[in-house]
């Protein structure tokens, strides 16, 4: 095949983008492997992809084009006279072009053509298959990151909860932060009450001096923008210089120092905003909307932490404020309880109460073993033993409610030390994570079941390809094979003998015995899928069966049987897809008159019941046992009985029957006396029988 350049293109679904995949030969600037740009306007190469048709350019054809194309006349340019461009056609549909170009204005003539047609059928498959692949990677990336970005805030939640004394984890904050969030430099603050006063609790990074503990007005200063809507505030690159800096000076000094953008995300807890968080970077424009919503999921994190370490920190300044912290905590809708150094329980709020079960009474002065169901004793020595050393712990134990319920329950609990260093209370805060843990569990069972379901899909469409496949390769010989056996078991010169026409009976029979295996390959890769689609119409039912019983004629002769045909009184009209309905009755005659004795009879009767059209197929063939009975209905079940193994058969028939039936809202029933015959019954709702 002769060419000078060759790309190969892929295009999205909705034909609306193209992605060159392959790029070899004369160099463009503008088409390199993965650059994606929009489909062709052009009437000619809008033929090739959409009525799926090669286009030949040689010449003053190409010269045409070339004309009417910026991007041909580019190719035109570096010395492209002639162009052969082939659709990528898969399943039916367009997915990408294969194009040729070359400096021989006289390259490409119809044998180049149907070389180049062949060539376009082997990749089609192989782009399209390639396309899907990488969406499912993209996802499946896009999947694991979001993952590890909800494990990362989750871990950012336990960071913070883990401690009153949250200045013991900014650092370990920070890093995680860091994995989500781009920022040179990030500055959490606390705000008092009435939001007029921020205070910097927590400065890493690069940029101006540590400001750690230092105050600084909220009027006048840039957070302010971000406090009255509390929605994150992002501020990039031109924005930042032309409208920030003439408005806050404070904010020069961070410019002076490198940092280009900002985004400030406020900490609400329960509707009240505590604090801030300063995200700055030496980028123009790092931060858009879902950097943003990252960075407001890690604000929700830590915001109760921010204020519940605030409360923690002005209850270790006064031990005065320890001694009312009951009035202080009651509010809190976590349970708290205030511990002695021994352990035992010294003052607890409401919620304390709320969650366990007991009274008050109950509960004061109670030891460290009071909510400790059997079983647990490891675990909450551990957890003492952490306590005990000046620690604080942070876990998850069972606890036991008073009418003996046991759940699980997060733990936060912390040392408070006097002056001298020594311990003189913990302060607990427990929460029943009963609800939490159940959602964690049901949220990793769907993930389960969504891969698995996922998996099953793609096995599925795996299934139906590889039939699909297969049969199409099969059909085309079979289709030449029972063509010409037919043309040749007329003998129109009479030139066969009597042994030749038989033989050529016997190609014809098992050839049609193949075609029928192949057709219920491919109803049987369809099954469960959405491809096996039905043509409904208004069908009268004794017209259908009189139809398949005439279709049988020859199969039921050549054994020497009868069929009896029993209609109802009153036409009965179904709406059915009337080939599938033919489809399941002439599978149900045929089974009857393979494994019924030759000259036997066969009764097909239609009966209306109720609404409901019931065709009978009745045989006096070698019956069903009751055992098999129950598996008839199998894809690939055929009977250990030797006289049914001798006969042909894949076992699909009866199941594709089956679910055709069932695809209409119907049933179908067996019943059997094994040496003595078999009824199958197909129900179906009728639409009129007037």
């Amino acid at each position: 095949m002769p060419f000078d350049r060759v790309v190969v293109t892929a295009f999205d679904e909705d034909l609306n983008e193209v992605t060159d995949v392959l790029v070899d030969g004369l160099s463009l600037e503008q088409e390199t492997i993965g650059i994606s740009y929009p489909l062709p306007e052009s009437k000619i190469q809008q033929n090739v992809i959409l009525n799926q048709q090669t286009l030949v350019a040689n010449n003053s054809v190409y010269q045409e084009l070339a004309a009417r194309s910026v991007a041909e006349v580019q190719r035109y340019n570096i010395g492209s006279r002639s162009l052969l461009m082939t659709p990528l056609v898969w399943q039916g549909r367009t997915v990408g072009t294969l194009n040729l170009r070359s400096k021989d204005p006289q390259a490409y003539g119809e044998h180049q053509r149907e070389l180049a047609e062949q060539i376009a059928a082997q990749i089609a498959g192989a782009i399209a298959t390639s396309k899907q692949y990488a969406l499912l990677k993209k996802e499946s990336v896009e999947r694991e990151r979001l993952s590890k970005q909800n494990d990362t805030i989750a871990e950012i939640g336990r960071i913070v909860s883990s401690t009153f004394r949250l200045q013991d984890v900014y650092s370990q904050f920070a890093e995680k932060a860091r994995k989500l969030i781009p920022f040179d430099r990030i500055v959490i603050a606390t705000l008092n009450p009435d939001c007029t006063i921020a205070t910097d609790v927590l400065v890493e990074g690069e940029g101006t001096k540590n400001t750690v503990g230092k105050q600084f007005p909220v009027p006048g200063n840039v957070r302010e923008l971000a406090l009255r809507n509390h929605d994150p505030l992002i501020l990039n690159e031109p924005d930042y210089s032309k409208e920030i800096l003439p408005k806050y000076p404070l904010e020069r000094d961070q410019m002076s120092a490198g940092l280009r953008s900002v985004m400030i995300v406020p900490l609400v807890s329960r509707g009240v905003v505590v604090g801030t968080i300063h995200f700055r970077s030496r980028e123009n424009s790092p931060y858009n909307q879902e950097t943003a919503s990252v960075a407001a999921q890690i604000g929700s994190q830590i915001a109760g932490a921010v204020a519940a370490s605030e409360q923690f920190e002005s209850l270790r300044r006064s031990e005065k404020l320890l001694r009312t912290q009951v009035t202080v905590f009651e509010t809190s809708a976590d349970s708290i309880n205030i511990l002695r150094p021994d352990g035992s329980i010294e003052s607890v709020n409401d919620a304390y109460l709320k969650e366990t079960g007991y009274t008050r009474e109950e509960a004061l002065n109670q030891g460290p073993g009071f909510l400790r169901p059997p079983g647990q004793d490891a675990e909450y020595e551990e957890a003492w033993d952490t306590l005990s050393s000046g620690r604080s712990w942070f876990g998850v134990l069972k606890s036991v409610r008073k009418n003996g319920e046991i759940y699980p329950v997060e733990h936060s609990v912390t040392p408070v030390f006097d002056d001298d260093g020594e311990i003189v209370r913990f302060v607990g805060i427990r929460r029943d994570v009963s609800d939490r843990l159940q959602a964690e569990e049901d949220r990793a069972a769907r993930m389960r079941l969504d891969v698995e379901n996922r998996e099953l899909a793609e096995i599925a469409r795996q299934r139906e390809e590889f039939f699909t496949s297969v049969s199409h390769e099969l059909r085309t010989p079979l289709t030449a094979i029972m063509s010409f056996a037919d043309i040749l078991s007329r003998d129109r010169q009479g030139t066969l003998t009597g042994l030749q026409l038989e033989h050529l009976d016997v190609i014809k029979r098992n050839s049609r015995s193949l075609n029928e295996l192949v057709e219920d390959m491919l109803d049987f890769s369809r099954l469960g899928t959405d491809r096996l689609k039905l043509d409904r119409s208004d069908v009268e039912v004794h017209a259908l069966v009189e139809s398949v019983v005439e279709s049988m004629e020859p199969t039921i002769r050549a054994k020497s049987q009868q069929v009896e045909v029993v209609s109802a009184p009153v036409p009965v009209w179904i709406n059915a897809d009337s080939g599938r309905i033919t489809q399941v009755i002439s599978n149900l005659m045929a089974n009857s008159s393979k494994y019924s004795e030759s000259g036997s009879n066969i009764r097909v009767e239609l009966e209306l019941i109720n609404d409901y059209a019931h065709i009978k197929v009745v045989d006096q063939g070698v019956g069903i046992s009751e055992t098999e009975q129950e598996e008839i209905f199998t894809p690939f079940f055929r009977s250990k009985r030797e006289d049914v193994q001798i006969q042909p058969g894949t076992g699909l028939g009866l199941a594709i029957s089956k679910t055709l039936i069932e695809l209409h809202d119907g049933q179908i029933q067996v019943s059997s006396i094994e040496n003595e015959g078999s009824t199958f019954a197909v129900i179906l709702p009728v639409t009129s029988h007037k």
